[in-house]
């Protein structure tokens, strides 16, 4: 059985798409997938199961739909992809300063060339950010809540279903995968 790494987008956000990580983890252990762990509320999993990323990322929206009534983006990566995502980031960790933190923003599909120039034509004074295929590395120098670059705006602009994740919870979730 392979390791997958699923994030879910926009749950447990302002008490919208609730979904309880434990009640989830028994779904998806109810024939589907081994070795379920979760990792805080707002969407992570590690799964064991020989799926495919997309039949995995099908498999999870489906369980979800059927059984809260609502659809949730998901993205299934392995760990050696997040360990690639990590190893690639632009924005070296040791060079941070204090307040400042890093954050990926995972993109379902490629975004169109006129959407990357689309992206990449906004500029912030504070903020950075860098798209490399389907990761939007994202440098904040002061809070995520004010940065111009937020999930929901690099959506509107490259068109594409995409989840963000801290440093902190990607290396977490690499550490849960066994990396």
């Amino acid at each position: 059985m392979n390791k997958k790494i699923v994030f879910l987008r926009g749950i447990n956000v302002s008490g919208q798409k609730k979904i309880l990580m434990k009640e989830l983890k028994v779904l998806l252990e109810s024939g589907w997938f081994s070795e379920v762990v979760t990792y805080i509320q707002s969407g992570n999993l590690v799964v064991s199961s020989d799926h495919s990323l997309k039949e995995t990322e099908n498999l999870v929206h489906q369980i979800i739909k059927d059984h809260y009534a609502f659809d949730v983006d998901i993205l299934a990566v392995t760990p050696d992809y997040l360990k690639q995502v990590l190893g690639d980031c632009p924005f070296p960790e040791e060079n941070l300063k204090e307040g400042e933190r890093l954050y990926f923003t995972f993109l379902g599909d490629l975004p169109s060339e006129d959407r990357k120039a689309k992206l990449d034509s906004f500029k912030s004074d504070v903020d950075e950010i860098i798209l490399s295929r389907k990761v939007v590395y994202i440098h904040i120098r002061g809070s995520y809540g004010n940065t111009l670059f937020s999930n929901n705006f690099i959506e509107s602009k490259l068109k594409v279903s995409a989840t963000t994740r801290n440093l902190e919870t990607v290396k977490k979730m690499i550490a849960l995968a066994g990396g």
